[in-house]
């Protein structure tokens, strides 16, 4: 490994930082075996020899920094054992000879973790211990190594708990439960949802991942749509026994729509779907935030309708309606534009908060929209869906009237 560029002397705390930089791919490249072997003509990665950062040696910098050269001479004195350290004599005609740090070797990786600290000495104590057990469950775990941060990450008990899983997928994973019904000594229900990530790639690698868009069935557990639409529709355009039809539905169960129904009309808050109400001939949905994006793949029959969305005037709902428009392209907005934005009075604009601006790309948008985005934006502004009163033609837009209060 080369010296670092440039004349600046280079002590063990400076290169300790260096190539820590450089150990969580070390440290899963010895997790996972590269290098072990040279058979393969390869240059095996150990010893690891690293050159060290060092000053400029000329006349003057002998002359005006000799103080500041032989401290850092002195600090490469003492390092931990393990480290052979090269050193180079030089002749010079101001001081004589001097005898200068120039390479450090490490013969193992455990030499280097000494040489790192506390806290790599334990990443590789931890991570050496917790990938045996992996390989005795399937060697091919191993091809976990660089994941090494989020095995280590786990609890004593979330590991056992993941062994446990693997273990029992690697010799029953015809067997259909769901989620929540497989025990896992000592762990609550939500351990496999909230690892799947972890425990994805892991089966991946022993084979046994299915192929499937949802990550119960992929984790060889049974399918379970816990997704829930509430929907409103005028008693006109239902049928049955229960007149004015307001209920929840999984997506997935909506196969067509009653023919008299023309247009979906979806509002983003709880407030607002339950604030108002449909005219003849639409649909309502509650949006519930960027849930509706997913539900929206799961409703084909909503590409032969009209599709209207209101959200609020922030950056997470023009996030929804731009992710929205990559399931519905012909999706149209009300209210969501730099027009409403600028005729609203200012005390119905409120700061938002940092943790909940989004900043990544928001494409699709309308002239008028990418003009709101950019005013929300500049100022780090938002209006919340039920500040914005629709006004006759809004309402028209929307195809929805507001709700006559409960009597008494």
């Amino acid at each position: 490994m080369k010296r670092p560029a440039g004349n600046r002397p280079e002590t063990p705390g400076d290169l300790a930082r260096r190539l820590s930089t450089s150990w969580p791919v070390r440290l899963a490249e010895h997790l996972s075996g590269k290098g072990r072997s040279q058979e393969d003509g390869q240059t095996a990665p150990w010893p690891l020899h690293v050159g060290i950062g060092r000053p400029r040696l000329t006349a003057d910098t002998l002359l005006g920094n000799a103080a500041a050269i032989r401290h850092w001479i002195d600090a490469w004195t003492t390092v931990p054992a393990g480290c052979d350290i090269t050193h180079e004599q030089r002749n010079t005609r101001t001081v004589g000879r001097i005898t200068i740090p120039d390479r450090i070797a490490f013969a193992t990786i455990d030499d280097l973790a000494g040489f790192l600290g506390a806290s790599a000495s334990h990443d590789l104590t931890l991570a050496r211990r917790r990938f045996r057990d992996l390989r005795v469950i399937d060697p091919r775990l191993m091809g976990l190594a660089a994941s090494w941060p989020a095995i280590n990450d786990l609890s004593e008990i979330e590991h056992d708990g993941t062994c446990d899983f693997l273990s029992r997928r690697s010799y029953d994973s015809a067997e259909i439960l769901s989620a929540r019904e497989m025990i896992l000594k000592g762990l609550d229900g939500k351990f496999i949802e909230a690892h799947r990530n972890i425990l994805q790639g892991a089966l991946a690698h022993m084979g046994k991942l299915r192929d499937s868009s949802d990550f119960r069935e992929r984790l060889g557990f049974r399918s379970d749509d816990r997704r829930t639409l509430w929907v409103k529709a005028h008693p006109a355009d239902m049928t049955g026994p229960f007149g004015t039809a307001e209920f929840a539905v999984r997506p997935g169960q909506i196969a067509h729509f009653p023919d008299s129904i023309r247009q979906i009309s979806i509002v983003e808050n709880i407030e607002s779907f339950f604030g108002y109400e449909p005219d003849p001939g639409v649909c309502l949905f509650f949006g519930s935030g960027n849930a509706i994006t997913g539900m929206a793949r799961d409703i084909p029959a909503l590409m032969a309708l009209d599709v209207i969305y209101w959200g609020d005037l922030d950056t997470f709902g023009m996030k929804i309606l731009s992710q929205l428009r990559r399931t519905l392209p012909h999706v149209r907005s009300v209210m969501m534009d730099a027009t409403t934005m600028t005729g609203l009075a200012r005390n119905a604009w409120r700061h938002e908060p940092e943790k909940d601006r989004y900043r990544g790309d928001i494409s699709g948008l309308t002239e008028g929209e990418e003009a709101a985005l950019a005013l929300l934006r500049r100022g780090n502004h938002r209006i919340e869906q039920e500040h914005l009163r629709p006004g006759p033609g809004e309402l028209c837009t929307l195809g929805i009237h507001r709700a006559e209060k409960s009597p008494g």
